[in-house]
């Protein structure tokens, strides 16, 4: 094991068309101390090459190949293949910016070890990296029963947990695959943090959350299906939070919708129009009553003009010293 202060860990399934953007945008963060953990979970594309390219150059980054086994299991193993401290997740798929790991640091580094997870803003962005939208800002009360409500940490690349934090918790569910239900890991690791643990946030935009354009609405169901067993698990064990867990339910699916609708995902749009029904008939005109004032049920944060900028103004020229840095050594 190589002992580093943050574990960056990258799961990675058939991400040839964006593995290279996320490790260039992890390599370029201003704290360099990191032990990047790349599983590759059965690809049958060219992404151990392309992450090869990176091993090659960078010995901060390693590659270990798993036959196809879910998220949740890449994700664990990847912790287990290091010893840092903290641990920092991002998608395959997402992007960080410069600051990320050294601003939550520092939060960290403010805090005492009640704190076990600290969360930045996101950004939603399209594949050419441009912002589409603006994740709302978080609540005042970041705390498990507020994530019953909403999953206000935004996205699987957003947080950075404290390795204790995310033993206690039992490290992320491998059994929701097993249930055909894989899609709400996250969450649920959030949901064991939040009961034992502070949550603390980053209010800047480090985090590129990348909405995947062609989203199959069999992909859409099975988190939903997820996100019902998730909630059943919390309901048994803590009955206090039924009404905050149908208030989220509720919001998943307007959620879900909205995205349907901007991807122009049709039979997928029909779905959550029926599921929104079957909770109450109501709630349909009043979802599409809410997309209408909230445009693709996602606040823009003020200046409405950053949406269509990039993500990352040059992610090439940003990750330069960096590349340079690490090539030296």
């Amino acid at each position: 094991m190589t002992k580093s202060q943050v574990a960056v860990i990258i799961p990675a399934f058939n991400a040839e068309r964006t593995i290279d953007a996320t490790i260039r945008s992890v390599r370029c963060q201003t704290h360099q101390d990191l032990d990047v953990v790349v599983v590759d979970d059965g690809s049958t594309d060219q992404t151990p090459e392309i992450v090869r390219e990176h091993t090659s150059c960078d010995s901060r980054i390693r590659l270990i190949r798993q036959p196809n086994s879910g998220v949740a299991a890449a994700r664990n193993l990847a912790i287990a293949e290091t010893s840092a401290p903290y641990i920092a997740p991002i998608d395959a798929d997402d992007l960080w910016r410069p600051t990320k790991i050294e601003r939550q640091l520092a939060q960290f580094a403010c805090e005492d070890d009640s704190l076990g997870l600290v969360y930045t803003r996101c950004a939603i962005i399209d594949g050419g990296h441009a912002i589409v939208a603006i994740v709302p800002e978080a609540p005042s009360d970041a705390s498990a029963l507020e994530l019953c409500r909403r999953n206000f940490i935004g996205c699987g690349s957003s947080p950075m947990m404290r390795r204790d934090a995310v033993t206690k918790a039992g490290g992320y569910d491998v059994t929701l695959r097993a249930r055909n239900a894989e899609g709400c890991e996250d969450f649920k690791i959030y949901f064991e943090i939040a009961t034992q643990f502070r949550l603390g946030l980053v209010a800047e935009i480090l985090t590129g959350y990348r909405e995947g354009q062609a989203a199959m609405s069999s992909d859409v169901l099975r988190m939903l299906n997820s996100r019902e067993l998730c909630a059943a698990d919390i309901e048994t064990r803590f009955p206090e939070f039924r009404n905050a867990l149908v208030e989220g339910r509720l919001n998943i699916l307007r959620f879900n919708l909205a995205r349907a609708i901007r991807n122009g995902n049709v039979e997928a749009i029909l779905g959550m129009v029926v599921r929104l029904a079957q909770n109450n008939p109501v709630n349909v005109a009043r979802s599409f009553a809410a997309l209408m004032q909230k445009k693709n049920n996602v606040r823009l944060t003020p200046p409405a003009d950053r949406v269509g900028q990039p993500f990352m103004s040059s992610l090439e020229s940003e990750c330069k010293l960096a590349t340079q840095f690490i090539s030296a050594k």
